[in-house]
């Protein structure tokens, strides 16, 4: 009996050792924030008493993911293997607007939906596009998204539609991400310039 427990014990160890050998190994992850180059800017001499919200923008179920969104060929959706944002990409651009906002000096307090808090304004917005685009071999990052800026009563005081491109240097991961957050920077720029203009019509209404 003894003999038969040991001969047992010896054919399911090896079972287990060739079973383990066929596993597939885990898929390694490579995390990513949002990659910034624009300088703290120094205190505007036009600071806008007001004070500004900024919303994590809607998104389709494809965008609302951490995954970095491809579109290899044509209206192929696919996603980069092995690599993901540091959150979803709605939270990490809002966050990006928020800290242009900061950087920028332009209104007297700058806060995220997150925060509950009762504002001058609010930034809201939809993300349309947030994804990288082969033209002709070589990735293109598109971010597109629709803003609106709303009062404290909830009225609609001015929307634009945001469209930006950029291409990567090739087709390297590393290289993506950093045209992601040039896009993210040039985005930034014209959203935070825009706001400010519309703003100044939003503090003579009365």
């Amino acid at each position: 009996m003894s003999r038969f427990i040991s001969i047992s014990a010896l054919a399911f160890s090896t079972l287990m050792l060739s079973a383990c050998s066929i596993l597939p190994e885990p898929e390694q992850l490579h995390v990513y924030r949002l990659p910034s180059t624009v300088p703290s800017a120094a205190a505007s001499a036009s600071r806008s008493p007001m004070t500004l919200q900024i919303n994590r923008p809607n998104s389709n179920q494809i965008l609302d993911s951490s995954r970095i969104v491809v579109l290899p060929d044509g209206n192929q959706v696919s996603t980069y293997q092995g690599v993901r944002w540091s959150d979803r990409a709605p939270t990490v651009l809002r966050d990006r607007l928020i800290d242009g906002f900061v950087n920028a000096n332009r209104f007297a307090a700058v806060s995220s939906d997150d925060n509950h808090l009762q504002t001058d304004l609010q930034l809201v917005s939809s993300l349309r596009a947030f994804q990288s685009e082969y033209r002709n071999g070589a990735p293109q990052v598109q971010i597109q998204l629709d803003a609106q800026l709303v009062n404290s009563h909830q009225q609609i005081i001015a929307s634009r539609r945001f469209n930006v491109s950029q291409g990567a240097t090739d087709t390297a991961i590393d290289n993506v991400v950093a045209a992601f957050g040039s896009a993210a920077d040039s985005l930034s720029t014209q959203v935070i310039e825009w706001t400010v203009r519309q703003s100044k019509t939003a503090s003579k209404q009365p």
